[in-house]
């Protein structure tokens, strides 16, 4: 069975380009051919193990395949389906909002043969809207790249991603309040990973690409749980999938930047709260947030 997960292109430093890696990696584990397709084949090379990258002439000479998308707007969408219906994995819903026509002309033509999702609220916006329950398939980190190391973490060492509106400037804020502490992460998969172990705290300067629906499921701040980072981040409907304020980690209101940084400073004064928030963390995401069960998921998902 060949299964094709469809893109315009794959983005560097993008988790939608992470979902599609990590869903195809699991399909191959478990027997099956898939292949990430993007107009020409070409993709940059930034993840630890990226998976098959084929060019959509390549879908065509694979014959008949199940094709899954997470982009309505897919530049050569019908050209890959060849008229055949397709899965839908929808991971943003700020996207699908400003594509709401095209989604509602696949469904009334039942172009759409299932539809997933990584979060409960998208879950739920699909049920009142449309009356059909996606599949649930939450978010998972390949726990081989993402794994705490307690001998590498630095006391008081606090790691930002510079990601989102405003965040750059309360990454200089934060590095004005603890100066000599803050460091900025980025780089490829393995740098971040690397990164992560050295951090004590993750900060989430993100605040949502939607004022009201968020992000889908911010992928670092659970890359960074899985590390050993203790998370401090905004509540955004995404972060709510697993930061569990006083449980999993800190959850301050939208916006409110003093109560970050508010946050951060509690946490360094409190090495009983950090470590108590780290363990329930990090176990939080081993159990829900990594592959295990997942392909049974995905079979579902996909009719398998």
């Amino acid at each position: 069975m060949n299964i094709v997960l469809t893109s315009g292109q794959l983005h560097k430093h993008n988790g939608g380009t992470k979902l599609y890696n990590l869903l195809v990696k699991l399909l191959r584990e478990h027997g099956y051919d898939a292949y990430i397709a993007t107009r020409d084949g070409n993709y940059a090379r930034w993840l630890v193990e990226h998976q098959p990258v084929i060019s959509y002439k390549r879908v065509e000479e694979l014959g008949d395949a199940k094709v899954v998308t997470g982009w309505l707007a897919t530049e050569g969408l019908d050209a890959v389906t060849q008229g055949r219906r397709f899965y839908y994995f929808d991971a943003e819903l700020k996207w699908t909002l400003e594509f709401r026509k095209t989604l509602d002309r696949y469904l009334a033509t039942d172009m759409i043969a299932g539809i997933a999702t990584h979060c409960r609220y998208i879950q739920a916006w699909y049920m009142a809207n449309y009356g059909i329950t996606p599949t649930l398939i939450n978010e998972w980190s390949d726990t081989n790249i993402f794994y705490p190391d307690d001998e590498k973490r630095v006391e008081g060492r606090i790691g930002c991603m510079i990601d989102g509106e405003g965040a750059a400037a309360m990454y200089e804020r934060l590095a004005d309040e603890f100066p000599g502490h803050v460091m900025s992460i980025l780089g490829d998969e393995q740098q971040v990973a690397d990164a992560m172990r050295m951090v004590d705290i993750f900060v989430g300067l993100n605040p949502g690409k939607h004022p009201l629906w968020g992000e889908g499921c911010p992928r670092t701040q659970h890359e960074a749980i899985h590390c050993g980072c203790v998370l401090v981040a905004f509540d955004v409907l995404g972060n709510r999938e697993y930061l569990y304020d006083g449980w999993t980690g800190v959850m301050v209101g939208r916006g409110d930047r003093d109560g970050l940084v508010a946050a951060v400073r509690c946490l360094l004064s409190d090495k009983d709260e950090k470590g108590r928030l780290r363990q329930s963390g990090t176990a939080l995401a081993k159990a829900l947030f990594s592959d295990r069960g997942k392909i049974g998921i995905v079979r579902r998902f996909l009719d398998l």
